[in-house]
């Protein structure tokens, strides 16, 4: 009968097989995990393969556990089927948790692919590349794998060494940087064989010998850049090398591919191999021309600053801050300035001027002296000192603090000259400029009463310059002038009478052109005050010029002398008066008639009384009431004495010796310009003054016309 089995019933015999499966495979885990088995049967669609684990292969396992790079075999999908100690502590993990796992998954994601195919190749034959070993927590390590295949019966396997690199890189590394610091370097790195022959010749070598790396590399370094009378020098330097010993810099001499020699600093090193030898000499110099010529620098600048202070006239010195204020001096002036030598000025273990400083002065002198130190700036202090000979002497000292690096103050440097005779001297300026001031101040009162104004004219800028005292000639302020400088076109056409430009201007040309650097002139003019009034002065003026010869300014003074002008017309007119009058008397005694009286007497008006006119004429009494000339002098023209005058109160009687008649009172015409009775007769005449006569029978008048 045949076997029927329930679907349950098989379900349960598949189940009970599963279970069996699983138990076996997780002992055979487990056995694998500890060590215990000695081989590995893998079933694959192929057919199965056998790794032997254990057994006949126990010395080789105890080789590879002690080998000192990571040793692990993979199945050529990549299950570590066993690796040694070495590399469990690397990835950090026991044997027993790698065995089993990817070898794929302890690398980097961007080292995978290549791993891919290094293990394709290494199923092939060997393969061999650099791969980054990365533990779980994130630790790298770069390692070179080695992988070949294993033939095991049926089935393959890959043996895999991995060697730690990173000493490797690190030393790469260190290479790098080594050579780059060489390149970039300043100074120049040589490289030799013990023989001097040059190995490698960096690019501060190429600036400062001249040669190329290529030139230089595979010469003698004694035949490139050591002139003839430096070989034996280094020649002791490579005996000094290969005794072990390393040269310290020491200032030389090297050629140039040019020729030319350059002052260098050279060091010299031996080079040693991995073993302790020397293999060869680093060299190292550097260019001091810059230091040798700033070292020849200080050396002039020191003998100058100690020619400079034998020849100061003043003691130089140098105060240390920092040891109580002790002072050093630099020359013998000490002596010479205040009596005592140096070594007399010893005040307990200092020595110092300060207890020679007048009491009264001290205080200000340390003042200026600590504020000058706080302000990191220089001073400069005047003061009295007394002389070994119980004298004062006058002092002036001048000094500026230096300070270290931690911005403290080191010393003070500074010279003290003597200058008694100066403050000798400034004191009697002091009294000369009193004394002068006092002048100036009496000058300017002489000026004021004497009215005399200074001024000055400036061709260049073609400009007036003047003081108070000359406003107060114009009889104004020099604000309403508006200021000290005026342009010669506002000073005249404000303060110049009009009738007087003409000569004004003739004198400002002869200074302009004259040759004679020493002219000089005197003139009298008038001039306008700010309120039009007319004003006489006497101008004094003189020139100066420039080196070519050129007038470049009139220097002068005006002086009011209106009161003068005045009084001399006083005078004038009372002399021209008595002239008149003696004149006129004479007429009278003279004259045989009337006509030759009147006629005589017009001519003596001309002449003495200072008139251009005088008439006489009769007042006719007609219906016409005409007037007859019959005596005149200084009028040739007969214009003047036209027919038609008359004395009738009509337009043509208007004149004033028509109202004189008419009104018996004498007639004054300012203005005959401005008169309009005269516009028919209105000659170059400025005034006229006319009067009754009272003669017998008729009305006589006398007319005169002044310019």
């Amino acid at each position: 009968m045949p076997d029927k089995t329930t679907p349950l019933q098989q379900l349960t015999a598949e189940n009970d097989e599963l279970r069996a499966r699983l138990s076996e495979a997780e002992e055979t885990l487990r056995a694998i995990r500890g060590c215990e088995a000695d081989a590995l049967v893998l079933s694959r669609s192929e057919g199965d393969y056998i790794h032997t684990l254990k057994g006949g292969l126990e010395p080789y396992r105890v080789m590879v556990e002690s080998m000192n790079e990571g040793a692990v075999t993979l199945a050529v999908d990549g299950t570590i089927l066993y690796c040694n100690g070495h590399f469990a502590d690397w990835v950090k993990m026991p044997p027993g948790k790698i065995v089993g796992t990817s070898l794929k998954d302890m690398l980097p994601e961007q080292d995978r692919e290549g791993f891919d195919a290094m293990l394709a190749q290494g199923a092939k034959g060997e393969s061999r590349g650099p791969l980054t070993l990365q533990t779980t927590d994130g630790t790298q390590t770069p390692v070179l794998f080695s992988m070949c295949p294993l033939p095991q019966g049926e089935g393959k396997i890959i043996s895999v060494i991995i060697a730690d690199l990173s000493e490797v890189v690190a030393a790469a590394e260190a290479r790098s940087r080594l050579a780059l610091i060489v390149e970039s370097s300043d100074d120049a790195i040589v490289s030799t064989t013990l023989d001097g022959i040059v190995e490698s010749w960096n690019k501060a070598a190429e600036l400062l010998y001249g040669y190329a790396a290529g030139e230089a590399i595979g010469r003698s370094i004694e035949s490139l850049i050591v002139p003839p009378e430096r070989i034996n020098e280094v020649t002791h330097e490579f005996e000094a090398l290969r005794r072990r010993e390393c040269t310290l810099f020491v200032d030389s001499m090297r050629q140039r591919k040019d020729g030319t020699q350059v002052d260098v600093s050279v060091k010299a090193c031996p080079i040693f191999d991995v073993a302790g030898k020397i293999i060869g000499a680093s060299i190292n110099s550097r260019d001091i021309t810059g230091r040798k010529q700033i070292e020849i620098d200080l050396r002039e600048s020191e003998q100058a600053y100690r020619t400079l202070s034998q020849n100061l006239p003043g003691m130089v010195y140098r105060v240390f801050i920092r040891e109580g204020g002790r002072m050093q001096f630099f020359n013998e002036m000490p002596t010479q300035l205040t009596g005592y030598a140096a070594d007399e000025l010893i005040v307990g273990t200092v020595c110092s001027i300060e207890p020679l400083i007048l009491d009264e002065d001290r205080p200000g002198v340390v003042a200026e002296v600590k504020r000058a130190i706080a302000r990191q700036c220089a001073f400069a202090v005047e003061y009295r000192l007394e002389h070994k000979d119980g004298g004062l002497r006058w002092m002036q000292e001048h000094g500026m603090p230096v300070y270290g690096t931690d911005d403290a103050p080191l010393y003070i440097d500074g010279v003290i000259f003597d200058v008694t005779e100066n403050k000798q001297g400034e004191i009697e300026r002091k009294i000369a400029e009193l004394t002068l001031q006092k002048s100036e101040k009496r000058l300017i009162e002489a000026m004021a009463i004497a009215r005399i104004g200074y001024w000055e004219y400036e061709f260049a800028t073609d400009e007036f310059i003047f003081n108070d005292q000359y406003y107060s000639l114009h009889k104004i302020t020099a604000e309403e002038a508006g200021g000290y400088r005026m342009s010669s076109t506002d000073f005249a056409r404000h303060y110049v009478y009009p009738e007087d430009a003409p000569e004004v201007g003739k004198h400002v040309r002869l200074a302009f052109e004259t040759l004679d650097p020493d002219y000089f002139a005197i003139t009298e003019t008038r001039i306008l005050s700010g309120k039009g009034e007319i004003i006489w002065v006497e101008v004094r003026f003189r020139i100066e010029k420039d080196l070519q010869g050129n007038t470049i300014k009139m220097v002068g003074v005006n002086q009011d002398i209106t009161m003068r002008k005045d009084a001399e017309e006083v005078l004038h007119r009372t002399n021209r008066t008595l002239w008149t009058l003696s004149a006129g008397n004479l007429a009278l005694l003279r004259a045989e008639n009337e006509e030759e009286l009147l006629q005589s007497l017009t001519s003596v008006i001309v002449k003495h009384a200072g008139y251009i006119l005088a008439v006489v004429d009769y007042a006719d009494n007609n219906p016409q009431k005409s007037i007859t000339p019959i005596a005149w002098s200084g009028f040739e023209d007969r214009y003047f004495l036209a027919e038609h005058l008359s004395w009738a109160d009509t337009e043509q009687g208007q004149l004033p010796v028509s109202r004189a008649i008419r009104s018996g009172t004498m007639q004054i015409c300012h203005d005959i310009t401005a008169d309009p009775s005269f516009k028919p007769w209105r000659r170059p005449y400025r005034h006229t003054t006319t009067g009754r006569i009272s003669h017998s029978h008729c009305a006589t008048v006398a007319k005169l016309s002044v310019p």
